[in-house]
């Protein structure tokens, strides 16, 4: 989805708390607030404005406008080292085709990469 076509709903969280003192009520909200907006960045949910209210029975955040979808993105992941994922008659051993499941991909969508670390396999996977 492109950003203009993303649609957003506005998300309300509640915490139930039993009997907190009212001086943390600021700075636990406080902390709510700001957990939630870099949670959020780090997860590329663009959102509106964020708001805290509380008791000392209950914390509530409301994150107005939060798209419901994370962007489509791309990543490189890096598996074992090549002579783990290849046996000397160039087949994939359990380790190549062990890393290609955890991503949902095949044996043929391995690359191979020089990395720092020598040569390893890896996938370019879409996330997203």
């Amino acid at each position: 989805m492109t950003p203009s076509t993303r649609t957003s709903r506005d998300l309300l969280l509640e915490i139930g708390v039993e009997d907190l003192p009212s001086r943390f009520l600021a700075g636990a909200l406080a902390d709510l607030a700001s957990d939630a907006q870099r949670r959020l960045g780090e997860l590329e949910l663009t959102h509106g404005t964020i708001c805290t209210l509380g008791t000392p029975r209950r914390l509530t955040l409301h994150v107005a406008e939060l798209v419901e979808e994370q962007p489509t993105r791309s990543e490189v992941k890096t598996g074992p080292p090549l002579h783990v994922a290849y046996d000397g008659d160039g087949k994939p051993t359990q380790a190549a085709l062990a890393f290609a499941a955890k991503f949902n991909c095949t044996e043929a969508e391995l690359q191979i990469a020089e990395t720092p670390k020598g040569e390893r396999v890896q996938l370019e996977v879409t996330l997203g």
